[in-house]
């Protein structure tokens, strides 16, 4: 992966980070804030994988532990970013199957998603990708001043 893919990266993580459902940092990610995570997930062995259209970045995604107690290895969650210009053209959900490809390729059990309660638009394609609702957690994080709900959706891989 080059630097150029990593900046565009960033940029996207940003993005979402500025007017999105999936990420609730207070402040944009630097340079070296993404490096830095970008390194430790690769560090750690966690897939990182990335799409592209007519030769450019569209988005990511990424797995990692559920919990870290040894019980629960078999369990993955994902995060999941697309450009702004990307988006509504099937990348998240290239991007999700792909996830779940490697994840059962791993020998893991199951996927969580956990999902913003308003994001329609990413409940309806993880519904579309066999992901079933299993629980909520009301207000268990704040954005904008914000309380939000947070939807648990599974797949069994």
């Amino acid at each position: 992966m080059s630097a150029a893919d990593i900046s565009t990266l960033r940029r996207y993580l940003n993005e979402e980070i500025a007017d999105g459902y999936a990420v609730y940092y207070d402040h944009e990610r630097s340079i070296t804030q993404f490096f830095d995570w970008y390194h430790a997930r690769r560090t750690a062995g966690w897939p990182l994988l990335v799409a592209e259209r007519d030769g450019e970045v569209a988005g990511f995604g990424t797995y990692g532990l559920f919990r870290p107690w040894s019980g629960f290895r078999p369990t993955v969650e994902h995060m999941l970013v697309v450009g702004r210009e990307h988006r509504r053209l099937h990348v998240g959900s290239e991007l999700l199957e792909a996830l779940t490809t490697h994840a059962r390729a791993e020998g893991r059990h199951s996927m969580i998603g956990v999902i913003d309660s308003e994001d329609d638009a990413s409940l309806d394609m993880h519904t579309a990708m066999e992901f079933r609702e299993v629980g909520r957690l009301p207000e268990i994080g704040r954005r904008d001043g914000v309380w939000r709900t947070h939807v648990l959706m599974q797949r069994i891989l």
